[in-house]
């Protein structure tokens, strides 16, 4: 591994350190508040934002988890994990492992996995993108401060929907 990889994996494990490993979950409704009843805990949040054009189910969709984001950095791994199947704007999941966190940092990879399921609980469509092994194709670039995560994915799921997804991770 070289130099500057390994100064973007201990970069990224000292910002990540911190994160949880289980996700306590905050939906926004479609105006940006948080939805009633549901409390959060503290952590670092996922804020995410999902475009998805072609198929049934285009649109644009945002969520927040809280905590949502993850770090595994003895495996290299990144992730981001949100679920409600009671959402008010039909995106009700996603995992997404960023698995070479590093490479990542430094230029963009296509080996991930991204579930996505919109459309409500049973009624809608899950995309499952993984390009490394042949399910659609698309790259994600993460990129990183002392205060935030920024993790970028542009892809075409097999059905050919186009998928643009913004991931924020606040630290502060």
């Amino acid at each position: 591994m070289s130099a500057q990889r390994l100064a973007a994996a201990a970069t990224l494990i000292a910002l990540l350190a911190g994160c949880g490993t289980t996700p306590i979950l905050t939906p926004i409704s479609s105006s940006g508040s948080p939805t009633p009843g549901v409390t959060a805990t503290p952590g670092p949040s996922a804020e995410i934002e999902i475009d998805i054009t072609g198929g049934p189910h285009a649109g644009s969709y945002r969520a927040v988890a809280q905590p949502g984001c993850d770090s595994k950095p003895a495996q290299n791994r990144f992730t981001v994990t949100y679920a409600d199947d009671l959402a008010p704007g039909g995106f009700v999941a996603l995992h997404l492992v960023l698995r070479d966190a590093a490479l990542a940092l430094q230029d963009e990879s296509d080996d991930f996995l991204a579930e996505i399921s919109v459309g409500g609980a049973g009624a809608g469509i899950s995309y499952a993108i993984d390009p490394v092994s042949g399910g659609g194709s698309g790259s994600a670039l993460l990129e990183t401060s002392p205060f935030d995560a920024t993790l970028s994915l542009s892809a075409v799921a097999p059905d050919g929907a186009q998928v643009e997804l913004i991931v924020i991770c606040d630290f502060s």
